[in-house]
């Protein structure tokens, strides 16, 4: 028959075929590309990552404790020049490190993290240096502590870094394989939907293709020719709307009818009319024959589809048709009932009439994954399908079952992969987290139990039986035990038994023993420590290991019968080491702490001799600098005065180095405190230049300043005096090593973005300069250029050192630039806040040593000295003398206490430290008289110059004191400020001898 609609329905049927068979192998070959590409993105991930681990731990291992760190804290506390070596092999181990973890490939905050680790490396093997150099000088372990410094702080958070970065990797890494593995269930389930629906659509189709198209109508049509037959004129034909052959034929019917209308009396034309309908019966008879083809067609189709297809009939249970791969392998033939399987662990369920309630309760199609058991081929997965049709003109049940058994592994090995990604993500997370806990300031004891916590509370794996412990290693008697540290839900019954536990007893002990991993499924032989009651569980025994010793055990509980797993192995491995590592740089700390104490006992120990020795030195040079200013204020011969002189001279130098090496011993223990005042900086040059002005002049030599015209700020807040002493000592340096030309003195300022001024200072000579090996060693303590600079110019290599120190404290820099043979300039800067133009400027003027003026006289004051030194008492005299002052000399507080009521004394010159009663004490009971005895000016007479004293002294009730070596104008001056005296002159300006000239009280 050559039927245009059915043709047409079936190229659109076998389009459709075709075209949903493509896209179902395109929709597969994606999915298998996608996960495989998944797949194989998560193996070269987990090649990398584990390189990047290990290269990580090797870092952290080069660095952390056995590393560089305690390998030179080692050297500067043993001070063994063996353990030298072992700091500059731990140094190329870092960076033997940081090249290995380079060569996986860095990102920027990685390289970053690698720079900061190489650069506290290479700060550690510089330190090494002056550390052996201070060694070979003969210092001490707390001297090149004290000096020897190097922030670790960011080579440790350089490891944060990496440890973030990898972490940071892994989850994105987890986050899109877990997209990746939603993509491919996704694409998975839209196949199977994509198949069923396909599947339902072809069956309407050949629903519609059979019975509407073909049957439905001929049946009609016959129908209609029977009724026409039997007389049945009234009969309605359908109308035909289409150009087909059963439309024709339609029409023919009309065309028949009314034909056999007009021609029904006359027998030629009935005759005729029969004529037509048989041959209108033969080619409907040829159309049936076509259904019943395309019926066949469809069996045929059925037979060989990939799964079980069958029809059953509604009234009667039957099979009224099964394919081939119903029968082969379900044994399901046509006139067998319609149970076709079991499903597991159930008795026979009729599937048919789960079907039945389906469609007369709900009216929707059966479609449903169940897991069948079938002798013949054992168990697997099947997609049931279950919808109502017509066949064979009775009401039936088109069933099928596709084998999906594939599917339903795949979608359970894409689950397994991405639970194993979500462990892997959390481990590593976990790990970080770890690494943060074992850098941060926590207490070991503190450190160990949240490590545990985190543990048994975060790792899935763990999780399922969250008890765990700690064990740390400890000597007693030569014996290593393992003693109990931190618990996690662990059995009370145990805690006596597993306080301490000795090495290879129990899985501990033999993990502690063996140094390797102990696992068990089940409680075995091996339990020794056990109890009655005892829940079965298994064990995972983790030592820790530092340097090839057993520092402690980490105890995990596991469910019984859990496996050993070479990844939860590794797993522990990197937690066992990062817990190690934070145990050991805690004790490594309290090793420092104790070193910082010991070093600190040690500063302060030294501040207490310094402070001693200035006081023992100074007492005798009050002597010879006392008697050296008595004998030059007398008439002298030329030579004897230059004699004299020169003692002077020299007294003054050593004084100088004593207040040197005060100083520089002040700042190196952080006890110098700025002041922050209102200072006009150009009095403040010009002040400390007039120091030293004349002294230029005198060797020949010209001297200039030179000062920007328009300054920015020419009042600042800064410390005046520090500021002066640092320019004095630059400009004496200057004097001392330039012969011919002369000195120069410049100041510039520059405005800073935050506000601020840079205020620099430079002194340009034009002296004999200096190598660029010299200049780099001239800012060093007890450093000078060469040695014969120290022969031929003396002095300690302090001072430079001190004004490096000064202006660093004031918040600037120092240099200097110099050419050997044409002169050097030092200059020096300091960062101050601008003082407002409407604040009057602090005049800088030296210190002050008094407070209020006391009660002043008219006369001469009558003097009572307290000094224990013989040679002290014999300068006071002349001194006193000089001048024609009254004064009585007692040889301790004691004394002075009881001298006080004999005579009537206007001022008491205390010395500090004497025998019996010294100044201090007995200044308090003084002030503790009634008056006029306890209002009695007290000035204290001291060789003891060092920070806090005259706070000291003023807080005991004296009103001022004079530094020792005793200066004869700096007494006078002092008692001037409570008398109104002064020293007549003679002649020739020098005061005259015993000849007092007094002025009226002021």
């Amino acid at each position: 028959m050559n039927n245009i609609t059915i043709r047409t329905y079936g190229i659109i049927f076998l389009v459709a075929v075709v075209v949903v068979g493509v896209l179902l192998v395109s929709g597969t070959l994606v999915t298998r590309g996608l996960a495989d590409r998944s797949a194989i993105s998560w193996e070269e991930y987990q090649d990398n990552n584990s390189e990047r681990a290990l290269a990580l731990d090797t870092l952290v291992s080069a660095l952390g404790y056995g590393g560089i760190i305690h390998q030179f804290k080692n050297y500067i506390l043993r001070h063994d020049p063996a353990q030298a070596n072992e700091v500059r092999a731990a140094a190329r181990n870092v960076l033997d490190a940081t090249r290995n973890y380079r060569s996986q490939g860095v990102n920027e905050g990685e390289e970053a993290a690698l720079q900061a680790i190489e650069l506290v490396t290479n700060a550690y093997v510089s330190q090494l240096a002056v550390a052996r150099e201070l060694a070979t000088d003969g210092a001490t372990a707390e001297e090149i502590d004290a000096v020897v410094r190097v922030s670790d702080g960011p080579a440790f958070e350089a490891l944060e870094t990496l440890a973030s970065e990898i972490s940071s990797a892994a989850t994105q890494q987890a986050t899109a394989l877990s997209v990746n593995m939603k993509t491919v269930s996704r694409l998975s389930t839209f196949l199977l939907v994509f198949t069923v629906l396909s599947v339902l659509v072809a069956m309407v189709m050949g629903y519609l293709l059979m019975f509407r198209v073909i049957l439905n109508p001929i049946r009609l049509i016959t129908d209609t020719m029977r009724r026409l037959a039997d007389g049945d004129t009234d009969v309605k034909v359908e109308e035909a709307k289409g150009r087909c052959e059963i439309d024709n034929m339609k029409r023919a019917v009309k065309v028949f009818q009314d034909n056999f209308l007009e021609l029904q009396g006359t027998k030629e034309q009935v005759q005729e009319e029969s004529k037509r309908y048989v041959e209108l019966a033969e080619r409907t008879y040829k159309l049936k024959e076509d259904a019943e083809k395309s019926a066949a067609r469809f069996e045929l189709l059925a037979d060989h589809a990939a799964y079980a297809i069958g029809i059953l009939s509604k009234s009667d249970n039957l099979i009224l048709y099964a394919n081939d791969h119903l029968e082969k392998h379900f044994g399901k033939k046509v006139g067998d009932t319609h149970v076709l399987f079991e499903r597991e662990f159930d008795d026979e369920l009729d599937y048919t009439v789960l079907a039945r309630m389906a469609f007369e309760e709900e009216g929707q199609v059966l479609n449903e994954e169940i897991c069948i058991e079938m002798g013949s081929i054992g168990r697997f997965w099947g997609l049931l399908t279950v919808l109502p049709i017509e066949y064979d003109g009775k009401d039936c049940y088109y069933v099928s079952v596709n084998d999906i058994t594939s599917h339903k592994e795949y979608e359970a090995s894409l689950l397994e992969m991405q639970t194993d990604l979500e462990i892997k993500a959390t481990e590593e997370s976990v790990l970080a987290e770890l690494l943060s806990l074992g850098m941060a300031d926590t207490s070991r004891d503190d450190f160990l139990q949240s490590t545990l916590d985190m543990l048994v509370g975060t790792i899935p794996w763990l999780r399922v039986t969250p008890k765990g412990a700690i064990f740390l290693t400890e000597t007693e008697d030569n014996v290593d035990r393992l003693k109990l540290t931190a618990i996690k839900e662990f059995p009370s019954e145990l805690l006596s038994t597993c306080a301490e536990v000795p090495l290879g007893h129990c899985l501990c002990g033999r993990a502690a023993q063996g140094q390797e991993i102990m696992h068990s499924s089940c409680m075995d032989e091996r339990h020794e420590n056990r109890f009655d009651g005892m829940e079965p569980h298994g064990l995972y025994n983790v030592p820790m290991i530092v340097q090839g010793r057993t520092i402690g055990v980490i105890v995990f509980y596991l469910p019984h019968g859990h496996e050993r797993s070479e990844s939860e192995v590794a797993f522990l491995k990197r937690v066992a080491n990062v817990v190690a590592m934070g145990v050991e740089r805690r004790e490594a700390d309290q090793e420092l702490r104790k070193a910082k104490i010991d070093a600190e006992d040690a500063s302060t120990a030294k501040s207490a001799f310094l402070a001693s020795m200035s006081h023992e030195i100074r007492t005798p040079m009050n002597g010879v600098l006392g008697m050296a200013e008595l004998m030059l204020m007398s008439d002298l011969p030329k030579e004897i005065r230059q004699d004299i002189e020169i003692i002077q001279e020299s007294g003054n130098g050593l004084l100088e180095i004593l207040n040197d090496i005060l100083d520089l011993s002040k700042v190196e223990a952080g006890k110098v405190v700025l002041e922050e005042i209102d200072v006009d900086v150009l009095s403040v040059i010009r002040s400390a230049s007039s120091l030293v002005r004349d002294q230029f002049e005198y060797a020949g030599l010209w001297f200039d300043e030179k000062f920007d015209e328009d300054l920015v700020a020419p009042r600042i807040k800064t410390d005046p005096t520090r500021l002066r002493q640092v320019l004095t000592n630059l400009l004496s340096n200057a004097k001392k090593f330039t012969h011919e030309g002369g000195i120069e003195v410049s100041l510039s300022q520059q405005l800073l973005d935050n506000g601020q001024v840079e205020t620099r200072i430079a002194v340009t000579d034009t002296g004999i300069g200096m190598t660029e090996d010299q200049v780099s060693r001239v800012f060093q303590a007890f450093q000078q250029a060469d040695q014969s600079t120290t022969r031929q110019y003396g002095g300690t290599g302090l001072g430079l050192s001190l004004c490096k120190q000064l202006t660093e404290l004031m918040g600037g820099d120092i240099g200097v630039s110099s050419t050997l043979g044409e002169g050097s300039t030092f200059w020096f800067s300091v960062v101050c806040d601008v003082v407002e133009e409407s604040a009057p400027a602090t005049v800088p003027m030296l210190p002050e040593a008094s407070e209020e003026p006391g009660p002043v006289a008219s006369g001469l004051p009558n003097l009572l000295v307290a000094e224990d030194n013989l040679v002290n008492q014999k300068i006071i005299k002349k001194i006193l003398g000089a001048i024609g002052y009254p004064f009585d000399i007692v040889a301790n507080g004691q004394e002075a206490l009881e001298a006080l009521p004999k005579g009537a004394y206007d001022l008491i010159l205390m010395d500090v430290n004497m025998p019996v009663l010294d100044g201090i004490d007995a200044t308090r009971l003084i002030r503790k008289l009634p008056a006029p005895n306890g209002q009695i000016p007290i000035i204290a007479l001291t060789a003891n110059a060092m920070k806090g004293d005259r706070e000291k002294y003023l807080a005991a009730g004296m009103n001022d004191y004079v530094a020792k070596p005793i200066s004869p104008a700096k007494l006078y001056e002092i008692i001037s400020k409570y008398y109104a005296t002064s020293a007549p002159e003679s002649n020739d300006g020098e005061p005259s001898q015993g000849q007092p000239q007094t002025k009226v009280a002021r």
